[in-house]
């Protein structure tokens, strides 16, 4: 038996996923009320800087009052003359006039000149060039001017309105970090029920929960839950159909076979004898037939805990692989193994067997002349894997999906077969809490990998 002495160790690379061009429910919702936020916010500040800066003029006027207001007080003490000047502080300056004083009493370049002819009141005056918000009382016999610079109210104010503004543009990356969470973690648990949607397979069928599902959400699930249940009534239809079917068409094709075996003897003439080939032909392709539909027939049946033991996989392909060797070496394909670890899994040895077989069984089918079919056993996340690898055509990537589906045959050449074999070895490798896998071959030029995977047995 033609082995292969190079061992690899580790596993095969999983197929890269394609990208995926949906967009994220979880990102579209805090872009969405991140931008209702941003934009409520620029209101918000527009409207506060708006709004401070004319409360803070409102402010500075009453301020001048104020200061006119207790400078007047003093007035109606005063008696001589006089003229009185003062700058102070934040652009404010006051002048008084008592009685008729000259102002060239106190000449003074850096003095302005805003004269008692204001009118009383709030005013806007212009001084060498320069804008003054005043306000103006008169007295009897007395003047008080109350002036301050626009430019020092105008930068009062919008100190005082970026002030004002400054906290809500501090607390929008805050609200967009506060939006991205909730909406994450209120969309966690629709991503949980989507992985548990895509866990989903003909050999698990389960009803998605509905418990702490979002109102908006429970009509998809419970509709989800809905075609879940009515699939389930169709397979289990299906596998009865499938069993009663193989369980009746076994003994008429026995009965046939004998009765075709006994015509044989009787026949001499060329014509009969090559009739009687073709009707043999096709009883033993209807017996085959009947074989894999038992197979997947028990293959569906419910597990019983007994029948479930240690397998050593070390066991089981040495016998396979003589199994198929003489159809091998009659087309020239090199059937070995390249990698054989010492490996135990929880299963049946009967159903391992078979499984393993089919594989083998299908690679030599579709493996050309002069080809090449390996096997590899190793342990991959926590279970045991059996590999098997040809030198075939390959299968087209729209078909990958549906090679396990029964009665399913992605061959365009007329390949014989009943289309059942990969579904006998998914069923079974679910039915131990496995799982098969085919993909077209990436380190060769052609070819598939087809992958049975049991869990391991604890020693």
């Amino acid at each position: 038996m033609p082995a292969h002495t190079a061992l690899h160790r580790n596993s095969p690379p999983a197929p890269h996923a394609a990208p995926s061009r949906n967009r994220s429910l979880s990102l579209m919702l805090s872009l969405a009320l991140s931008a209702v936020i941003a934009v409520f916010a620029l209101l918000h500040t527009t409207w506060t800087y708006v709004l401070a800066t004319s409360e803070i003029h409102e402010l500075l006027d009453r301020r001048l009052q104020e200061v006119a207001a207790r400078v007047s007080d003093d007035m109606t003490r005063a008696i001589d003359p006089l003229y009185l000047y003062r700058d102070a502080s934040d652009g404010i300056v006051i002048q008084i006039w008592l009685g008729a004083p000259k102002r060239t009493l106190h000449p003074d370049s850096d003095r302005i000149a805003i004269g008692r002819e204001a009118p009383p009141g709030l005013s806007t005056q212009t001084v060498d060039q320069e804008r003054w918000r005043v306000y103006s009382e008169h007295g009897p016999n007395w003047t008080i001017n109350v002036a301050q610079r626009e430019a020092s109210r105008k930068r009062i104010a919008k100190d005082a309105a970026i002030a004002s503004a400054t906290p809500a543009l501090v607390m929008m990356p805050l609200a967009w970090l506060a939006i991205f969470v909730t909406v994450r973690r209120a969309l966690r648990r629709v991503g949980a029920l989507g992985e548990r949607a895509a866990r989903l397979d003909i050999g698990r069928l389960e009803a998605l929960p509905t418990d702490k599902v979002p109102r908006e959400l429970l009509p998809l699930v419970q509709s989800i839950n809905l075609m879940i249940t009515r699939l389930s009534q169709s397979l289990r239809v299906e596998k009865k159909f499938i069993a009663d079917a193989a369980h009746e068409l076994r003994s008429p094709l026995t009965s046939l076979q004998i009765q075709a075996d006994n015509l044989g003897r009787t026949l001499s003439d060329p014509d009969s004898l090559r009739e009687y080939n073709a009707l043999q032909q096709v009883i033993a392709r209807s017996t085959r037939m009947v074989s894999q539909l038992l197979r997947l027939a028990r293959a569906d049946a419910p597990l019983e805990r007994a029948s479930s033991q240690p397998v050593a996989i070390r066991d089981v392909v040495p016998d396979v692989i003589e199994m198929h060797l003489p159809r091998a070496a009659a087309h020239g394909i090199d059937l070995g193994v390249e990698q054989l670890e010492d490996l135990q899994v929880r299963a049946n040895l009967a159903d391992v067997r078979t499984a393993l077989s089919n594989l083998v069984d299908n690679a030599l089918k579709y493996t050309p002349d002069g080809g090449t079919v390996d096997l590899r056993a190793y342990r991959e996340q926590g279970l045991g894997c059996i590999e098997v690898r040809d030198t075939g055509n390959g299968v087209a990537p729209e078909a990958l999906p549906r090679v396990f589906d029964r009665f399913f045959r992605a061959d365009v050449h007329g390949t014989e077969g009943s289309g059942l074999g990969l579904a006998i070895v998914k069923a079974i490798a679910e039915r131990y809490g496995g799982d098969a896998s085919i993909d077209n071959r990436g380190d060769a030029p052609s070819g598939v990998i087809a992958r049975v995977r049991f869990p391991l047995a604890h020693r």
